[in-house]
């Protein structure tokens, strides 16, 4: 059964290089039109590999002689030498949890490093802020006031109509701000705003919205590394360790986390800061469900992180309803008294609760209502009064789906040799409703193919059912099931929010690529160990998700360096000097 799968997968492994390598220079992977030496040698290997299922015989059985040969030649040295039994056969298991740590944590600060690189335009040292939104919030926070301090412009409070784009241009106006009864709010969520302002209590300075955005990025990739670590040690230990270190680089590295640092303002700043609350909720969540208990305090802290992260943007309350609802679920199905199930219930439903009643408060000191976030009195490029109906429709989903999806990167011809398309160079097929904006985009099948590998732990999902004797958490097969519940249903409520929105914008994706990263790793994790006992298949497998992490990595971060000009402006050098060495490496 293992042999005929592994063969038509070796194939469409050949005939994918050797279209990998024909469109290369459409797909953005070479810099040159023509085919060159070095692309027809890999076209030559792709249709090697093509042809491998009609020779593996061969090379199976030369291979299996070969490593015979080593086997014996391996035991003869280690006679000689003495070396005992215990280091013969590899490490031990609690040896290799810790090699694992140690390469995990390594993996992680190498991706912050990255992303530190991405922060600082490539100075490492200059950090170059462009908004202070949250600093202006946290000041007025510690006036006793939900207002900014800045003073609305007169002219703008004479208009008929503020609100309308074309009544206020050529007057200054605090961009994208809300605007009631001539004050200045915001509609972002005020928790960034609340930190800033116990710090500032502490030690008074002003702290750009970038710092927010790179703080969060990296925690975010912090409890990616954690929630990975504490699954792959569960469940998957007896993989190899390179496929948590890849895991890892994959959940740092992923659209768009870098393209945010390059672009670190308001928006990306309350992005941010709700996923690295949500990924640290469900890191806490998941840890507290130990063997035989499940921890009160653990769930208190992740629905502590939950109701932060709902603060910072209250689109992620669908996320955490969901979570909470399966986490109620599983401690009513344990065994024990309603004394017992009670005091969890509350440790995972207080904190929220009181996070919803101080959002409420908040709402209604400001706007009158509990549920008014000031979405409506938005400053922006349009009327929001008057399109209040109309920000999320399943009119937008085709559309969405096909810029999200299948929007290539456009070629540039120096480095990094593409960049994401611009809103009026992006075709569709299907025309948008009229009340529709987007921004340059690339699609994931560009920047994350990757996140093929998240469709496994649903369809393994979709075929096993657990028994209901099988509830109680003794990390067995149900709680591993819940895991792949859990993550599925947040990307899913991410995935639909996202496409029935009207704006498509790339610092979207960060609602949803957390998540996904993790939920495809999984996947990845699930098929290595399915097809572990075939050795070329695993080979194959393996590459496949090498090819697809790396290729996504590397389009990932190489259309985030021109997002903006803070790089051409701060090390205006850097890039041409790069374009020059592969120019001229390709050209050799």
């Amino acid at each position: 059964m293992m042999r005929p799968v592994r063969n038509i997968l070796i194939s469409l492994i050949g005939l994918s290089i050797v279209a990998a390598s024909g469109f290369a220079y459409q797909l953005g992977l070479d810099p040159s039109p023509g085919l060159g030496g070095r692309r027809v040698l890999v076209i030559a290997a792709g249709v090697l590999v093509m042809l491998f299922p009609f020779y593996s015989a061969k090379i199976e059985g030369f291979a299996r002689s070969l490593y015979q040969k080593y086997t014996v030649f391996r035991e003869n040295f280690y006679d000689r030498l003495h070396v005992p039994d215990r280091f013969r056969h590899g490490l031990t298991p609690a040896a290799r949890i810790k090699l694992a740590y140690g390469f995990a944590f390594l993996a992680c600060a190498v991706a912050i490093t990255i992303q530190t690189w991405f922060a600082s335009a490539g100075t490492w040292s200059t950090w170059l802020t462009h908004s202070y939104y949250y600093d202006q919030l946290a000041d007025a926070f510690l006036l006793g006031q939900t207002s900014l301090e800045r003073q609305v412009n007169p002219l703008l409070l004479a208009l008929p109509n503020p609100y309308d784009p074309e009544a206020r241009l050529g007057l200054g106006y605090l961009w994208d701000a809300t605007l009631y009864e001539g004050k200045y709010y915001l509609y972002w969520g005020p928790m960034p705003a609340v930190i800033l302002a116990a710090i500032k209590v502490i030690h008074p300075m002003a702290i750009g919205d970038n710092l927010i955005v790179f703080t969060c990025i990296a925690l975010t990739t912090i409890f990616q590394t954690l929630l990975l670590l504490l699954l792959w040690t569960k469940y998957f230990q007896r993989l190899p360790i390179w496929t948590l270190v890849m895991g890892i680089f994959i959940a740092g590295l992923v659209v768009p986390f870098n393209w945010m640092n390059n672009r670190p303002e308001i928006y990306e700043a309350a992005i941010m800061s709700a996923q690295a609350f949500l990924m640290g909720g469900i890191y806490f969540a998941l840890l507290a469900l130990q063997p035989g208990e499940i921890s009160p305090r653990l769930l208190t802290v992740a629905s502590v992180l939950w109701a932060c992260a709902a603060a910072s943007r209250t689109v992620v309350v669908f996320d955490i309803l969901f979570a909470s609802f399966l986490i109620f679920i599983l401690i009513l199905n344990r065994r024990g008294s309603w004394a017992w199930k009670s005091g969890r219930i509350i440790a995972l439903g207080l904190p929220l609760a009181i996070c919803a009643l101080s959002l409420g408060t908040y709402n209604y000191v400001r706007f009158g209502s509990p549920l008014d976030f000031g979405i409506n009195n938005q400053l922006a490029l349009s009327d929001q009064k008057k399109h209040k109906d109309d920000f999320f429709s399943t009119g937008y989903i085709l559309p969405n789906l096909e810029i999200y999806m299948l929007t290539p990167p456009e070629r540039v011809s120096t480095f990094p040799y593409m960049r994401s398309k611009f809103e009026d160079e992006i075709e569709l097929s299907v025309e948008p409703p009229d009340f529709y904006y987007r921004e340059h985009i690339t699609g994931l099948v560009f920047t994350f193919p990757f996140a093929i590998f998240a469709i496994l732990p649903v369809i393994r999902t979709l075929l096993r059912r657990v028994k209901p004797e099988n509830n109680d958490f003794d990390g067995s097969e149900h709680i591993l099931q819940w895991i792949c519940i859990l993550l599925s249903g947040m990307a899913l409520i991410a995935i639909v929010l996202l496409l029935t929105f009207f704006s498509v914008i790339m610092r979207y994706l960060a609602d949803l690529t957390p998540i996904l990263s993790v939920l495809a790793v999984m996947g990845f994790w699930f098929g290595y160990r399915a097809v572990s006992s075939d050795r070329v298949l695993r080979y194959a497998y393996s590459g496949i998700g090498v090819l697809l992490a790396g290729a996504g990595m590397v389009v990932s971060n190489l259309i985030a360096l021109l997002v903006s000009q803070r790089i051409n402006t701060l090390s205006p050098q850097l890039l041409p000097a790069i374009d020059i060495f592969f120019k001229a490496f390709f050209s050799s």
